[in-house]
């Protein structure tokens, strides 16, 4: 039908109005589109702040490890949840170093948060491998990645500070004054 209407309107021109009734018109209705927008900006703000959900997670549970019935699960889940911190961060410090807005503006809300919470906080790792069952192997994949991750830190928070200030940046483009 749809391409009996097209060749209808190439060769006469004229669209009848019972071809326009048939044809299937979509919901454009303001709340509709209201509600698409608000979902996609909760999916966008979901991804930003991915890491202070994880940084939540992993400071409760390297704080207060729990032992379910099924330890090796949750093992795999704070190891998966350190790598992915850490695999996120880093992504963040490539942000920086390549003046990408969107990374520069996390890694200052980061800063606002002072930075990891569960890096600042000692960690027991007796009650780590108790808890979790742990062998030497795994608690030195979970030192390593640690270490890692404060690493990367230090580097966004050297990298933040060669970086101008919004204010710095207003007052070399506007008013053309250096500090």
């Amino acid at each position: 039908m749809k391409y009996l209407w097209l060749s209808l309107i190439a060769v006469t021109g004229v669209i009848s109005v019972a071809d326009c009734e048939e044809r299937e018109h979509p919901d454009l209705s303001k709340e509709k589109h209201l509600l698409s927008a608000e979902a996609s900006g909760e999916r966008e703000e979901e991804k930003k702040h991915k890491l202070f959900r994880l940084d939540e997670a992993l400071l409760t549970e390297l704080q207060n490890p729990t032992a379910p019935e099924l330890s090796f699960e949750v093992q795999l889940k704070i190891l998966k949840n350190l790598v992915d911190y850490h695999n996120r961060l880093y992504d963040v410090l490539v942000g920086v170093r390549n003046d990408t807005t969107k990374k520069v503006n996390l890694a200052n809300e980061i800063v606002k948060k002072d930075g990891p919470s569960f890096i600042k906080e000692p960690v027991n790792e007796d009650k780590l491998k108790e808890v979790y069952n742990w062998d030497e192997e795994n608690l030195e994949f979970f030192r390593d990645y640690m270490q890692d991750v404060k690493f990367i830190w230090n580097n966004i928070t050297i990298a933040l500070q060669e970086k101008p200030t919004p204010l710095e940046i207003f007052f070399t483009k506007k008013v053309g004054y250096f500090a």
